[in-house]
């Protein structure tokens, strides 16, 4: 019986101990170690963050340079087309200006489309919905569409909205 009462009051005081010194202790270093960790999560988090912020302003900037380009090059197309059509009425009486009109219209649409990479396909769309002109790429190589192959796009929205427009208006699809 003495030894189980000598037993008691070393575990008691061993228990106290540990209860008032490692146990917080323990407490506070995995307090320590969540926080560590939750801040290390956020500075991960900020840093994505900031790269995604940065490749979209990139991004951002790309897109508006090449909205800007396409801008120019259809008011080149279209100050291109003006001019022709001016010589063309101021021409002799022997030219047909409506086929030199087509011809410079294709040759004007071709060299812009070989200039720019990025545009998938050129269209020359009429009042009716009617592709007069259509170049894409074939094999990474300009092609333009014979007029067998040419289609009717009057239904599509991109030319219900567009032949809305006012003519010094710009619709990209």
């Amino acid at each position: 019986m003495k030894t189980d009462s000598a037993i008691k009051p070393t575990t008691g005081l061993l228990l106290k101990p540990f209860l008032t010194i490692f146990l917080p202790t323990c407490i506070l270093f995995f307090l320590t170690s969540l926080y560590l960790f939750y801040s290390k999560k956020l500075a991960e988090i900020d840093r994505i963050e900031l790269i995604r912020s940065y490749e979209i302003d990139l991004l951002s900037q790309k897109l508006s340079s090449m909205l800007d380009v396409l801008t120019k090059d259809l008011r080149s197309i279209s100050t291109s087309f003006e001019r022709h059509v001016h010589l063309a009425n101021r021409g002799s009486s022997n030219t047909t200006p409506h086929h030199t009109y087509d011809e410079h219209l294709t040759a004007v649409l071709m060299d812009t489309y070989e200039a720019r990479e990025y545009y998938d396909q050129i269209r020359y769309i009429d009042q009716n919905g009617m592709e007069q002109i259509r170049i894409q790429r074939v094999n990474g190589q300009p092609f333009l569409v014979d007029n067998e192959n040419r289609q009717n796009k009057s239904e599509r929205p991109y030319f219900t909205e567009s032949i809305e427009l006012s003519a010094s208006s710009i619709y990209i699809s």
